[in-house]
């Protein structure tokens, strides 16, 4: 082999190591096509170029790669190829990929066996989009929303759509269900607006509605008869506010740190399903703890909240070293600002740990205690699940409420505080303008405070409503919304809780440096930077090293059986965490990270 058949990045080499010769020479096979064809190789990106020219470059590499991995039997068969797309294309095509993948292991993992065989024969085809929206309607060769032949009719005080075309829903489509609801941008006569609609589609039958069918399934709703529940009038500013947003790099991020989530939310359901318990003293029949049926929607709603979190606290990390490193870099952080980040962080870990208690069944007894404790070091358990879920519901009226009462008021951090000063922590956020579109925390205060409030004051502020069903029309609506925004710094507080919780201790380790050692600034963040490199080379190799086959063990290839009965035994017995034997195998590469030098 020659030195040049190694020029493959670290995620990819990761890759071929674990999996070994098979996957060398598909990775050898895929390189030939690649030099065949030299318009998939990355284009160079001038600074003169705009989104819509970028994206044009995509397509057209997205389109060809979709033919080679048609060529290789669908994606379901050419998965191994697709690991190796980021060495040869452009970022954006590679999350396109990347998205397709997480779709698969998906439905691998939650698809019950009855239904697997007609799901994967659908992911064979599967489509997914860039930005959940305009990406795909140009891909598919569908046409954009904006350009549709689609007109709004008032009739009786209603408001009726009316499309001939079929487009695609706009839902919960990458939480696997059929809404009822959806938001869609159209046009009535010169004016646009953002209606919210009652779906009503012939093809769908009623029991599907807000029920979990399939994951991640492109099904296109045609919208003759749908019922336009409330409608918002949008001016020149929204159009060109949404388009930036879809067109926002940290939105396509935040859809790979859902792969990383997944992932890392099946290792946690995986290990608590295999943990065992008597129903009753009668019954000796050993059951797992958690089905697949009971967990599903739990699991999806999990990690919806934790996008939401991991983008806000993507930001509030990004503003927090710009201000340290580039404005005031020879003067001592304030001890106040260091209480506050540690409050932060410390209610953020509690959260967390409740969500997770939330999605493996809580309430009673430490269900996810049997997670081991690669998350124990880092996240704590409160004990009130009961309390803590009355308080989501509350949550979610009062965000209504305050949006009804225009006193939407966020907590949050924008890096506005001063040494030695007290740190503002409360701060209303002002009206969107072009000029500040780039900035998330704005684009969310928008977008709450003024389409929210028109498109649900009025229609489900009822009384009719039960709390339950309340909340969840209403995380329905949040969820589906095309520029997936920030949606409650403070409220949900659900993350990537290995990955979030690694780089916030991370944070720790800067501060402490920076109150010990101020004149040595440039070593402070060149070393951060390294650990940060640090911890994610850990990560992607510890989620590498997972087996994700439907109703399989995770822990690698050799080890699966031996590692199996040892849980089983530690289950069966004492069903208690803190068993060495049990978790060091998975705990191991964690550990290992914090006992490094370098930090």
């Amino acid at each position: 082999m020659n030195s040049e058949d190694f020029q493959v990045s670290k995620q990819s080499l990761t890759y071929l190591i674990y999996r070994g010769q098979p996957q060398f020479q598909m990775f050898q096979e895929f390189k030939k096509f690649i030099q065949e064809a030299p318009e998939i190789q990355p284009q160079i990106i001038h600074s003169s170029q705009n989104l819509n020219e970028q994206h044009n470059l995509d397509l057209a590499q997205i389109d060809k790669l979709n033919k080679f991995v048609q060529s290789k039997g669908g994606l379901y068969q050419a998965e191994s190829y697709v690991q190796y797309f980021g060495d040869f294309v452009s970022p954006n095509v590679q999350r396109f990929f990347q998205i397709q993948l997480l779709n698969l292991r998906i439905l691998k993992t939650i698809t019950p066996n009855k239904e697997l065989q007609n799901l994967l024969a659908q992911a064979n085809t599967l489509k997914v989009s860039l930005s959940l929206l305009s990406n795909e309607q140009a891909f598919t060769g569908s046409l954009q929303l904006t350009k549709l032949s689609t007109i709004i009719q008032f009739e009786n005080n209603q408001a009726n759509l009316y499309s001939q075309e079929g487009i695609y829903k706009i839902g919960n489509n990458y939480q696997g269900k059929f809404g009822t609801h959806a938001l869609v941008t159209c046009k009535n006569q010169d004016k646009f607006y953002l209606a919210l609609l009652q779906l009503k589609d012939n093809k769908v039958k009623e029991k599907w509605l807000g029920k979990t069918i399939s994951i991640y399934q492109n099904y296109a709703i045609q919208f003759e008869g749908s019922k336009v529940i409330k409608y918002v009038e949008l001016n020149q500013e929204d159009l060109e506010l949404i388009d930036q947003w879809e067109s926002y790099q940290g939105f396509e991020d935040c859809q790979i740190s859902l792969r990383e989530i997944m992932k890392l939310t099946d290792i946690c359901y995986k290990y608590c399903s295999m943990r065992k318990q008597f129903r009753t003293t009668e019954d000796k029949t050993e059951r797992p703890i958690l089905t697949y049926q009971v967990t599903l929607t739990r699991l999806i709603n999990a990690i919806s909240f934790a996008v939401m979190f991991y983008i806000s606290a993507q930001e509030a990390r990004k503003e927090f070293f710009q201000d340290i490193f580039m404005k005031k870099p020879r003067r001592q952080v304030s001890k106040k600002f260091v209480d506050f980040f540690s409050l932060y962080i410390t209610e953020h870990c509690v959260y967390v740990a409740e969500q997770l208690r939330d999605v493996f069944g809580g309430f009673g007894f430490l269900r996810i205690s049997g997670v081991p404790q690669i998350q124990e070091k880092l996240i704590w358990l409160s004990s009130f699940y009961k309390n803590n879920r009355i308080q989501k519901l509350n949550d979610y009226l009062n965000v209504i409420l305050d949006i009804e009462k225009n006193k939407q008021v966020v907590l949050f951090y924008l890096g506005q505080y001063f040494m030695g000063d007290p740190v503002s922590m409360l701060r209303e956020l002002g009206p969107l303008t072009l000029g500040n579109v780039s900035n998330p925390f704005h684009v969310f205060g928008y977008h709450v405070a003024k389409i929210k409030e028109k498109l649900l004051q009025q229609e489900h502020l009822k009384y009719s409503y039960s709390a339950y069903q309340f909340s969840q029309l209403t995380f329905e609506l949040f969820a589906s919304q095309k520029f997936f925004s920030l949606l409650a710094f403070r409220r949900y507080r659900a993350s990537n809780f290995i990955l979030d919780r690694l780089l916030l201790n991370q944070n720790f380790i800067s501060l402490s440096l920076m109150e010990t050692n101020l004149s040595n600034i440039n070593f402070i963040k060149q070393q951060i930077g390294q650990n940060a490199q640090e911890l994610l080379t850990v990560l992607n190799i510890l989620i590498d090293s997972y087996e994700f086959e439907h109703y399989g063990i995770l822990l690698g290839q050799t080890d699966q059986e031996k590692f199996y009965g040892k849980l089983i035994h530690a289950s069966k017995n004492e069903n208690n965490r803190n068993i060495e034997q049990v978790v060091n195998e998975i705990r191991k590469p964690v550990l290992d990270l914090f006992n490094r030098s370098g930090l």
